[in-house]
């Protein structure tokens, strides 16, 4: 009874087993209807293998799933190539690069000439004449007498010693023995300059009138007057008298000492600081 259960046994064993044989074969022996062909394992084989080598080559980036591919980090790349972008420089031209030309200034139009107004004339000097050309003209109404007569000496200068002094016009004698007036009725104020030793006959006198329009008649008063020899042992035998504005001059010495100054010289020295010109010259 035993041997005819495992008879039994074995015997479902192989149909077993032979019928899942025959299952196995099946897919391998598939026809296709379309064609007729039957398509053998080896086939499907090769067609396995060719399908393995193209996935191999395919990227893998996960676009084959639909998914969209993350955009790449440009920065990050070009910071790994060594090839990070700097801000343009301004180009520098070279030595030889001509620079470029600065824009042309426009022309500025030329001012019209100012009509140029005509000179005024000269206004003449009431209390004198047109000025001489090469003299002078002094203030002299702004000068005390005796800057006056360092004036007139400073043109023409005397080898003598001089000393100039005040008159006192209240002293007749005084008056008379160097001005040759006899009265000091027109006469505001007079100076004498003389030499210091007496045997010199020279003597110059300056005396300033209260009214100019009595220069000329004090000057002819003083020319009349006048002793050229008061010295007593010497005379002047050049004597010059001119008048000017208020002032009134006396020059008188001895022509011995012509070599050294003269009246006439004396005059002139007078007249340039006056502007050239004298009221009075007797």
């Amino acid at each position: 009874m035993k041997k005819k259960i495992l008879t039994l046994l074995l015997a479902l064993a192989l149909i077993t087993a032979a019928s899942v044989g025959c299952t196995s074969k099946k897919p391998a022996e598939d026809t296709d209807v379309s064609s007729g062909a039957i398509t053998s394992d080896s086939d499907n084989a090769e067609d396995t293998e060719n399908t393995d080598e193209t996935e191999k080559e395919q990227p893998t980036d996960g676009s084959e799933n639909g998914e969209d591919a993350e955009p790449s980090d440009t920065s990050d790349t070009s910071v790994e190539n060594g090839s990070e972008e700097l801000p343009e420089q301004p180009e520098v031209p070279s030595p030889g690069t001509p620079l470029p030309e600065s824009p042309a200034k426009p022309e500025q139009k030329p001012q019209p000439e100012q009509p140029t107004k005509p000179e005024q004339p000269a206004t003449p000097d009431e209390s004198a004449d047109t000025q001489t050309p090469g003299t002078e003209k002094v203030d002299l109404s702004a000068m005390t007498l005796a800057e006056i007569v360092d004036a007139i000496y400073e043109k023409k200068p005397v080898g003598l010693r001089l000393m100039t002094s005040e008159i006192d016009l209240t002293n007749a004698d005084m008056l008379s023995y160097n001005t040759g007036l006899d009265s000091a009725d027109k006469v505001k104020e007079a100076v004498v300059s003389e030499t210091m030793i007496g045997s010199q006959a020279y003597s110059l006198v300056l005396v300033r009138v209260k009214d100019s329009a009595d220069a000329s008649d004090v000057a002819s008063a003083m020319k009349k007057g006048i002793n050229t020899s008061k010295w007593i042992c010497v005379t002047a035998d050049d004597l010059k008298v001119s008048a000017y504005g208020d002032l009134v001059l006396l020059c008188m010495v001895d022509s011995q000492y012509a070599d050294t100054v003269t009246a006439s010289e004396i005059m002139d020295a007078f007249k340039a600081l006056c502007g050239g010109t004298l009221s009075a010259e007797l």
